[in-house]
């Protein structure tokens, strides 16, 4: 019998049979399948090797430098991971759609806030505190999960350094500016080896300002603009967009309305606009082109002739 001796360990008395004595004990081992699982992994890892196409690409490709051929391998892989990433995007999707039911469950039993650490022009409509960096659900109303579609955000593989250097390609092209190209790394979140502080400023403050002024697309917020402590050529662009996109075609007209004004504000920072009280350049050239009436001449007296 195995007797405890402490710390998890147990001790068997033998007692020699002098009647026995061939007999010893021995210790069972237990049992082991030998190096099968291993051979088996093996195999696994080679087939995957052969029919990867990542692989393949990997062992062809050599070096590129050229943002064409970099942006030519990604689309040949995500040609070759089309059923793949399928599979993934509907097993995230799955999770992501039992994830929510748990928590929207969860939220409506114990309301609470919910942190939010990245703010993005995505969260138009959602009331936010901007200074506590929440979004609490008394104001906005949660949506049936059966309504929403859940799947994987990128499915397609995207290579930083490819869009990196496609970026600069079409800045050498003149088919972008450099502004466009900052704000275009400030979104992706691209890392160049440049300084980008103000620009990166401007842009979530005027990500911050929409997202404030937009509200719950029904009634508008209120927002503060200081000439001296904006970037209107960056905010300007950001606005823009916005402006242009069916989410704010969605809002009310009183939200519409603040946005224009929004706009015109950021047009007059820049010194694009005139104020009130001053006429355009068109209007006083129609004012300066109308007829002027001549003033009234005094009646000549005639002199009479002599004689």
């Amino acid at each position: 019998l195995l007797k405890d001796v402490g710390r998890g360990l147990r001790v068997m008395t033998y007692t020699p049979d002098p009647l026995n004595e061939n007999f010893k004990p021995f210790p069972i081992q237990p049992w082991n399948a030998g190096d099968a699982p291993g051979k088996v992994a093996q195999f696994a890892r080679d087939v995957m090797q052969q029919i990867s196409p990542v692989q393949d690409l990997l062992q062809e490709k050599g070096r590129v430098d050229s943002a064409p051929g970099l942006q030519f391998l990604d689309e040949q892989i995500t040609k070759a991971m089309t059923n793949p990433s399928i599979g993934i995007q509907r097993a995230f999707g799955n999770m992501y759609r039992s994830l929510t039911a748990q928590a929207v469950a969860e939220i409506v039993k114990f309301p609470r806030t919910v942190p939010v650490n990245y703010v993005t022009l995505d969260l138009a409509g959602a009331v936010l505190d901007i200074d506590k960096s929440t979004v609490s659900f008394d104001q906005n109303p949660l949506p049936q999960v059966g309504y929403l579609t859940f799947g994987v955000k990128q499915v397609n593989p995207r290579s930083d350094v490819a869009r990196k250097e496609e970026a600069m390609a079409l800045l050498k092209t003149g088919l972008t500016d450099p502004i466009g190209l900052k704000i275009f790394a400030l979104k992706e979140g691209l890392d160049f080896a440049m300084w980008m502080d103000e620009e990166k400023g401007a842009y979530e403050s005027v990500v911050q300002n929409i997202l404030l002024l937009y509200g719950n697309g029904e009634d508008p917020g209120q927002i503060v603009l200081t000439q001296h402590m904006t970037r209107p050529d960056i905010q300007m662009r950001v606005l823009s967009g916005f402006m242009t996109s069916p989410i704010l075609a969605a809002a009310s007209a009183e939200v519409q309305d603040e946005f224009r004004k929004f706009r015109d504000t950021m047009l007059q920072f820049m010194g694009q606009t005139l104020p009130q009280q001053v006429p355009t350049p068109d209007e006083a050239a129609a004012m300066g082109m109308q007829p002027q009436q001549a003033p009234p001449q005094m009646p000549m007296q005639g002199m009479m002739p002599n004689g």
